[in-house]
């Protein structure tokens, strides 16, 4: 339907609108893979182990997305199966811009065994 009603925007065929990010200067659809290729990943031997972020198409797209919700002064909610990186997201998006955006975090902290009923 996107590559239909958008058709003057040429999104690509490969994969899902998912895999691209628009970019409003050009108007053309980047693959998040190629701004991982530009930002490569190095190792940084003074940091502790549990401070070593590698970034993935991911992480770089939900990063995007905080970013653009938080700008808009919507708030954020991200929820999702254990280890796939949301507190390692909010907490390096709060930590790079508490100041610039006058963040005021709250932080609930949950485990695994969580259940809804206990929130």
């Amino acid at each position: 339907m996107m590559r239909e009603f958008f058709s003057s925007l040429h999104i690509p065929p490969e994969e899902t609108v998912f895999d691209y990010q628009f970019d409003e200067k050009t108007l053309k659809f980047n693959h998040w893979k190629d701004q991982l290729t530009a930002n490569p990943f190095k190792y940084d031997p003074n940091l502790p182990f549990f401070k070593l972020v590698v970034e993935t198409v991911d992480t770089l797209r939900f990063s995007h997305l905080v970013d653009i919700l938080t700008q808009k002064n919507k708030s954020v909610f991200m929820t999702g199966s254990t280890g796939t990186g949301k507190s390692m997201i909010i907490q390096n998006y709060i930590a790079a811009n508490r100041e610039k955006l006058q963040l005021a975090p709250i932080v609930l902290n949950f485990s695994a065994q969580t259940t809804s009923e206990e929130v």
